[in-house]
């Protein structure tokens, strides 16, 4: 997300599901908003109020997702424009003064599709739950008085990948955190760092130089290091627990992609027609190193007692159809399903190709 000028009172507004980030209330004339709660305000589906013939679903919202995550595009020449205007102007419920107290107050992160109810429309791929559609979540806040005129970067915690958010009407894009640290256009910028442990304290370096040792409080699912500034090389966490290190974690800077690699979560299933194998497709550099920015058309083929029951990437907006052999990677990730055909034993190898890298092979026991 975009950072920007605060201003001396915030109301950030998101939707999720379709994949939207804002915050609205279910309708009536705007009025003065409550005191703040502390905690983030919801509602599932749009709040009677729309304007007609406006949409807001992800066609609709796609032209000014996709700018959000233009520092992700390493070719300029790809990057999506940013559209004039701004789309939710008229929106009562993405402004600032908007009611929102009759909303279910939550804490975020919030799964909403987790809190069901089961329902027979959706599809058994999606456990029935219902997470198609768009739910609203949003919050008032002050910020410190020290902040007003800074550019900060805004944390909307818990938000889904492609949602939309609004900060006191104004839409400002939504995107993903991703969990590397290769960002050539950043050299030399602040990239905040964030560290998820369940450690009491943990220490950041930046190519072996300490960025702070932080403690987590009793209800912090992470530590936040917002002012590191980005340099290509090696990012590494070490975790404490009772004063002594406990866990560590390293990323390090990918090169190009030459290749790609396999790895099964089960090399050995029944050859029963129902045991599975997850069989995950990395592109990788020379190094074996993640290219976390990759979007490589895999395709996915199998010799032997085996077949390939689906394919996915983890993109929520991705609409090739699971049973597709090809797959685009989505941050440098496929995954492939691989099922041992009934009463058939023996070795299953798995195949992933893709235009200028080397192929990677991996061997699945059916048995």
């Amino acid at each position: 997300m975009r950072s920007r000028p605060l201003a001396p009172v915030l109301s950030a507004a998101a939707i999720l599901g379709t994949s939207r980030c804002s915050g609205g209330s279910g309708g009536g004339h705007p009025q003065p908003p409550p005191p703040p709660d502390g905690l983030w305000h919801f509602t599932r589906g749009d709040p009677s109020g729309l304007p007609a013939g406006l949409s807001l679903g992800y066609p609709a919202v796609k032209a000014w997702i996709l700018p959000s995550g233009n520092d992700l595009v390493a070719d300029p020449a790809r990057r999506a424009p940013q559209p004039a205007g701004n789309l939710g102007d008229g929106i009562a419920y993405v402004q600032a003064s908007y009611d929102d107290s009759a909303w279910q107050r939550v804490e975020l992160p919030h799964d909403y599709a987790i809190a069901g109810p089961f329902t027979s429309s959706v599809s058994s791929n999606m456990g029935r739950l219902p997470s198609p559609g768009a739910v609203w979540y949003r919050k008032n806040f002050t910020p410190a008085a020290g902040d007003a005129g800074r550019s900060v970067f805004l944390d909307v915690d818990g938000a889904m990948s492609y949602s939309t958010v609004w900060l006191n009407g104004t839409i400002v894009g939504g995107w993903p955190y991703l969990p590397h640290w290769t960002w050539p256009e950043r050299d030399g910028q602040v990239t905040p760092v964030h560290v998820y442990t369940s450690g009491d304290e943990a220490e950041l370096f930046v190519n072996g130089v300490s960025q702070g040792r932080k403690q987590r409080g009793p209800s912090d699912y992470r530590l936040r290091w917002d002012d590191v500034v980005y340099h290509p090389g090696q990012l590494e966490a070490v975790a404490y627990k009772n004063g002594v290190e406990w866990a560590r974690d390293t990323v390090g800077t990918a090169g190009a992609a030459t290749r790609l690699l396999l790895a099964t979560d089960r090399s050995t299933i029944a050859a029963d027609g129902r045991d599975l194998s997850f069989v995950t497709a990395t592109v990788a550099d020379a190094e074996g190193q993640l290219v976390p920015r990759s979007s490589n058309a895999i395709t996915f083929t199998v010799s032997g007692p085996g077949e390939i029951v689906a394919t996915d990437n983890g993109n929520a907006v991705d609409r090739n159809a699971f049973p597709s052999p090809t797959r685009k990677a989505f941050n440098g990730l496929a995954l492939a399903i691989v099922r041992a055909r009934a009463g058939q034993s023996g070795e299953i190898v798995v195949t992933a190709t893709a235009s200028g890298l080397a192929q990677g092979t991996t061997t699945i026991v059916a048995q």
